[in-house]
């Protein structure tokens, strides 16, 4: 028996495969399955997980048509022997002792479940991690279950930054919903195994690099829009089964609900918005006159919004999207920001402690350069002019460039073109907004 079996759904990942698999496969836990399912996938990822199933005998590989990855997290329990089971997503990473580490907390605790943290990662316009307290208000290395910290029932579904106990999951019966697609298929998997794990230990650990290149993207399937609802159908069944679980656990499913709802209202486009917006009242009517929702549930909402929700669909759906596009604007705005600062930071090594200076600098680079390097092609006379001010400015305030090392570290021409058109929208950007920058990267 292995002493973890690590499960990886492949669909046309082509991209980001091998980066996952390397780390995989180069675990310091070496007593370790990996079972590849590829998804259908039509694109070079078959080829890869052949690749890796050469190199490594212990690497299984299933190729079988696209059923969804419910259907492929199944599969690969189905024939999965180790103590222990864990998931990786294909376009995600992971730290190179995360199953030894995991493992060993697993065998500590005797633990049916234990989960780590994990980074919420990007790799552009620069690569990046960020640390983001998943963990918030829960007990943290000690075991625990829903009767001592429900609260645990809220935490992001997140099955790849966990370790399950095969023997606990047989035994229970668990598994993924076999929907289509790729939409919250582990949302009714991670509620149902949170309830049932009598030894649950939660690591802050930061293992798992969770791709999130495209937070922004939206999706046109009803079927993708509709999968949340199935996920949440399969919760009140399983509760329905479990009298005595539904009493702890029923506010937090119903605040799990209510925010994923709205979290699949920013992922779906206009068009499926009516539909969607009546389920979500409708479902929300009848639990609130039913006083099924409880105070756990009215603790972790905003009740204005939730009453617009019951009462005015069409002024919640408007509201909504207001404050979708103000995150969505702030979002690119701290994007060009730290883009800006982390190319220019080298240059100011002599000044890091002179934030006064900083941001004269950093305010008058923003005022110019947002507005001059914009264009692809050859630098114009002008736009050489321009870099020459750039360089004079950062000298002139402390800093220590020559015009060969900034053409050697930055072009501007291209390097700012590639943030595409964010550009044209902040051509100035306040001086406090700059130095909440400087501070997030330690400047």
């Amino acid at each position: 028996m292995y002493k973890v079996s690590i499960i990886i759904p492949v669909y046309n990942v082509e991209k980001y495969l091998r980066q996952c698999l390397d780390s995989v496969v180069n675990q310091t836990l070496e007593d370790i399955e990996i079972i590849l399912v590829d998804d259908g996938s039509t694109d070079e990822s078959p080829k890869i997980c052949d690749e890796y199933d050469l190199k490594d005998n212990r690497i299984k590989v299933i190729h079988k048509k696209n059923e969804g990855l419910g259907k492929a997290y199944n599969t690969g329990l189905d024939i999965a022997q180790g103590e222990y089971i864990g998931f990786v997503e294909s376009d995600d990473f992971a730290e190179l002792t995360m199953f030894e580490d995991l493992y060993n907390f697993a065998k500590h605790y005797d633990a049916d479940i234990v989960k780590s943290d994990w980074y919420d990662y990007f790799s552009a316009p620069d690569e990046r991690n960020e640390k983001s307290n998943n963990f918030k208000n829960c007990p943290v290395n000690k075991l625990v279950n829903i009767k001592t910290a429900p609260q645990i029932l809220t935490i992001q579904a997140s099955v790849w930054s966990a370790l399950y106990r095969r023997k606990f999951l047989n035994t229970n019966g668990l598994r993924f919903l076999n929907t289509e697609g790729a939409s919250y298929q582990d949302t009714s998997f991670a509620f149902k195994t949170t309830c049932l794990a009598e030894k649950f230990v939660l690591v802050p650990k930061r293992y798992i690099h969770y791709r999130k290149d495209n937070e922004y993207s939206s999706s046109n399937s009803q079927d993708k829009a509709l999968a949340i609802c199935k996920e949440y159908k399969e919760i009140d069944k399983f509760l329905d089964t479990y009298p005595e679980i539904k009493v702890i656990a029923s506010p937090y499913k119903w605040l799990n609900q209510y925010n994923g709802y709205l979290w699949t209202l920013r992922r779906i486009s206009h068009n499926l918005y009516t539909a969607f917006v009546e389920n979500f009242s409708e479902t929300f009517k009848k639990a609130y006159s039913k006083n099924l929702l409880g105070k756990e549930f009215f603790a972790g909402i905003k009740r204005k919004k939730f009453d617009l929700l019951l009462n005015d669909k069409q002024k919640f759906v408007e509201k909504l999207n207001k404050n979708y596009k103000k995150k969505i604007q702030k979002a690119k705005r701290k994007k060009f920001i730290m883009t800006i600062l982390r190319k220019f930071s080298c240059y100011l090594v002599n000044t890091k402690q002179e934030k006064s200076k900083m941001e004269t600098i950093f305010v008058w680079i923003m005022n110019h350069a947002t507005q001059q390097y914009t264009l692809l092609g050859a630098l114009s006379t002008e736009q050489e002019l321009e870099i020459d001010k750039i360089i004079n400015k950062i000298n002139d305030n402390g800093g220590h460039v020559s015009r060969q090392s900034f053409d050697q570290n930055y072009s501007l021409n291209t390097q700012l073109n590639s943030l595409g058109d964010v550009t044209k929208d902040y051509q100035f950007v306040p001086a406090n907004e700059l130095i909440k920058g400087m501070q997030f990267i330690n400047l």
